[in-house]
């Protein structure tokens, strides 16, 4: 089985680091908890400071170019789609949210404190696994995605109507349809671990 939700923290060390540019099937959020740098994304180099929150769909290529003296710290969120097929109404009427979002969305959200609340709370489920926290982590993703539609402009009706073939994320929205009964967990996990380097990978 594969893991459908995991957290992690992540810390960076400072200087500049090497353009190498990753992209992974998961949806990305990641909440800047401390600290400062540059995001190289596909709408160009961001700057990093605390508070921000940056979100990546799946396969959207990122990479952190630089860290300021005081190093960085994220809250590092990675989901996959069946965290959508779990919300039936989610899919149906948002079927391409996992895989793309509007132009004008430009990756980075300066400060959102409903944003950052909600994946508070997804680490303290994370954290506890206490009964039925998968219910409670299914809901909190679906507010996740609503927050993000409703006052970010991250997706809209444009989207949903465009032809299959015009969507930037086609080609995984194709593979994970094939691939749609390969069994998922929503357990594991959130990782308290530090980990330096890992967004360079």
């Amino acid at each position: 089985n594969h893991t459908a939700i995991k957290m992690w923290r992540v810390c960076v060390e400072s200087g500049k680091r090497e353009l190498r540019e990753h992209r992974h099937i998961n949806f990305e959020i990641a909440l800047v908890i401390n600290g400062s740098g540059i995001y190289q994304t596909p709408k160009g180099t961001k700057t990093i400071e605390k508070g921000n929150i940056f979100v990546f769909a799946s396969n959207e290529p990122h990479c952190i170019i630089d860290v300021g003296s005081d190093g960085l710290q994220l809250l590092n969120l990675h989901f996959s789609n069946k965290l959508i097929e779990y919300n039936p109404l989610l899919e149906n009427n948002y079927p391409y949210i996992f895989y793309n979002h509007s132009k004008e969305f430009n990756c980075k959200i300066t400060s959102s404190n409903n944003i950052s609340n909600i994946l508070l709370n997804l680490k303290k489920e994370l954290e506890n696994h206490s009964e039925g926290y998968e219910c409670v982590i299914s809901g909190l993703v679906l507010d996740l995605f609503v927050e993000l539609i409703r006052n970010h402009n991250y997706y809209t009706k444009e989207e949903n109507e465009s032809p299959w073939y015009e969507n930037i994320f086609t080609a995984n929205f194709i593979g994970d349809k094939f691939l749609k009964n390969m069994g998922f967990t929503v357990g594991a996990a959130y990782s308290a671990k530090v980990t330096a380097g890992l967004m360079s990978k």
